[in-house]
């Protein structure tokens, strides 16, 4: 952040994490800036303290995501940990040598990106670990069903509009057989003293773009969920 334009970056990033991600602190912004802050989520077994690092050429640079709490976070029936898994795509994790998890961002990074899609990926992984510990399912095939079951919206008749066409989106199963109640991944997970978030990135003028999503985690429309799920995840 020693250039202005950096500085500039860094204030923009700033406003916009005060706006959707309030509970998380920005630390050291003049010398090694990092935000880090606490992620619970409704029936979750777990609080998860998540830590963004953004390095020397941020935002050309793309940041490095960590849970720093749990330190460990075991693989379901395993005794094994994801810590130790190295690089894994399964469990969208990048190798760091046993220490804290590193999460995988995403394989397209560029400057438009920014430090609230960041954390609203942290955010969606520790979501579908939940799920894991619950199933033992992959961290990949959780993301990969929840993208099958976001279906398109399909057109019915409603009767008190005069037969006009509305558009209508089926429920989405909470359960898993033989496993009670899933942490859904259409709610929002609940941030300790934070706003709902809301992805967003910038365009190349520098505003805002807004990308929205289903279910109240991401807003209440499933137009472009599929696309933004795969530009977050980088799948």
């Amino acid at each position: 952040m020693e250039t202005l334009r950096g500085c500039r970056r860094m204030a923009v990033d700033d406003g916009l994490m005060k706006k959707y991600y309030r509970c998380f602190e920005l630390r050291d912004a003049a010398t090694n800036p990092h935000y880090i802050g606490w992620v619970k989520g409704r029936g979750y077994r777990n609080r998860y303290q998540l830590k963004l690092v953004l390095p020397r050429g941020y935002p050309s640079v793309q940041p490095e995501l960590f849970v720093t709490y749990p330190r460990e976070l075991p693989l379901k029936g395993s005794g094994q940990l994801i810590n130790n898994l190295g690089t894994s795509h399964a469990y969208h994790v990048l190798g760091n040598g046993g220490g804290p998890v590193q999460i995988c961002l995403t394989n397209n990074w560029d400057p438009s990106c920014t430090c609230v899609q960041a954390i609203h990926r942290g955010c969606l992984y520790v979501a579908a670990y939940e799920v894991h510990l619950i199933t033992g399912r992959t961290i990949a095939e959780i993301i990969e069903e929840w993208k099958k079951k976001l279906k398109p919206c399909r057109p019915v008749l409603n009767p008190t509009a005069g037969c006009a066409p509305r558009r209508e989106v089926a429920p989405l199963p909470l359960r898993e057989p033989g496993h009670g109640v899933v942490p859904s991944p259409l709610k929002p997970p609940v941030i300790v003293e934070g706003r709902r978030p809301s992805p967003v990135n910038l365009s190349a003028a520098g505003r805002p773009t807004m990308y929205t999503m289903a279910g109240g985690m991401l807003g209440r429309r499933f137009k472009g969920l599929r696309g933004t799920l795969e530009r977050i995840f980088g799948l």
